[in-house]
């Protein structure tokens, strides 16, 4: 999987000013799902358990950005929400452990509030990826000439974005 998207990637952007908006969003559909085959690896001890959730869990916060990345965006919005989250949610579960007083309410809020923006950085990042891909397209297309057919025969134009 990571050899598949590092060639796309790598392919996407050589050679060619043009961001693809279908690649851009397939990357981060790819990344977002990218945490499930992680999680599907069977695991045969309580500390491998614990390693393939800290992978999917790194895999999660970063891997949804990847269309951003392609298309130019490296500190996508998403990817700032899921760091938001993940730091919230470390605090509500830390407070859950520390709690002896049987009222763990807002620890959980602040860990569901934490989980929530992740996923909602997640979407964030899907939905946008088009709209990244066309914003680096707009910034880096410059006007060209072109030879043109025109009815009495050829002429030069001007094309681009203005």
């Amino acid at each position: 999987m990571r050899r598949l998207v590092l060639a796309a990637l790598a392919v996407g952007c050589a050679g060619s000013p043009h961001r693809s908006r279908n690649l851009a969003t397939g990357l981060s559909v790819a990344g977002a799902l990218a945490p499930l085959p992680i999680l599907a690896i069977p695991t045969e001890s309580n500390h491998d358990l614990t390693l393939k959730y800290e992978a999917a869990a790194g895999v999660a916060l970063i891997a949804p950005s990847l269309g951003h990345w392609y298309a130019g965006d490296p500190a996508s919005t998403g990817l700032g929400l899921r760091l938001a989250g993940v730091a919230i949610g470390a605090l509500g579960f830390s407070m859950m452990l520390e709690t002896d007083d049987g009222s763990p309410a807002i620890p959980l809020g602040l860990f569901l509030g934490g989980v929530l923006l992740c996923a909602g950085g997640a979407a964030y990042d899907l939905l946008s990826a088009q709209r990244a891909a066309d914003a680096w397209n707009h910034a880096h297309t410059s006007p060209a000439i072109s030879v043109m057919k025109t009815a009495g025969g050829y002429g030069l134009g001007v094309v681009g974005v203005f």
